[in-house]
């Protein structure tokens, strides 16, 4: 199990000492240098959700995803996104993801923490691509998550190998980008049969689960 820290300033701080420009080095700085008084308030809501911090586990161009450990033993693991102003606005509607639907990680508990910066917690995927695994699986998976939500009522873009998970569940997921429902036609109703094909479209293939072992 990953090394709880004490607060988020101490995970950014260890980021930032890193060798070379580390992945979401840009947020990381913002948080800290420029809206320092978001620190302690993303460590407040960490905390009142029951969480600490565990380290850096990704980033994107807008948002810096931290590692969270449960306080209880039960619960399930989470990450932290954390976005800030300078790669766009900062927004908690930018979290708005929907609860339910099968392929989508929803964001849980989005919250404006300053003007500059926004917060969401998510399910921590099992599995996700990171620089130098083998692309295939993910790429794969992230064509199969983008066909079903469409069959499910959805539209998922940007959604390429870096968004998508193997969640808890056992399915994959969006994990990141921007979902939206599409508009139904009343002659468009999602079918029945196409909701039962598109859940097991979410289901990773043996081959998928070999080649994510050996990564």
């Amino acid at each position: 199990m990953p090394r709880p820290y004490d607060s988020i300033g101490e995970v950014v701080r260890r980021l930032l000492e890193s060798d070379g420009p580390p992945p979401g080095w840009r947020t990381g700085e913002r948080i800290l240098y420029d809206y320092p008084e978001s620190v302690p308030l993303i460590d407040r809501y960490v905390m009142e959700g029951g969480y600490r911090p565990s380290g850096v586990v990704g980033a994107g161009k807008e948002s810096l995803v931290l590692g969270l450990e449960p306080l209880r033993a039960n619960d399930e693991r989470r990450v932290l996104k954390i976005q800030s102003d300078g790669a766009g606005d900062a927004s908690a509607d930018l979290f708005d993801y929907p609860s339910g639907v099968p392929g989508i990680a929803p964001h849980i508990r989005p919250q404006q923490i300053t003007e500059d910066v926004a917060v969401a917690m998510q399910p921590r995927a099992s599995n996700v691509w990171r620089k130098g695994y083998y692309a295939g699986p993910y790429l794969s998976a992230a064509s199969r998550v983008q066909e079903a939500l469409w069959k499910l009522g959805w539209g998922w873009s940007d959604g390429h190998k870096q968004n998508v998970g193997l969640m808890p569940d056992g399915r994959w997921a969006a994990i990141d980008g921007w979902v939206s429902p599409r508009h139904l036609l009343n002659s468009e109703a999602v079918r029945t049969d196409d909701a039962v094909e598109a859940i097991r479209q979410l289901l990773p293939t043996s081959e998928e689960l070999r080649l994510m072992e050996v990564q």
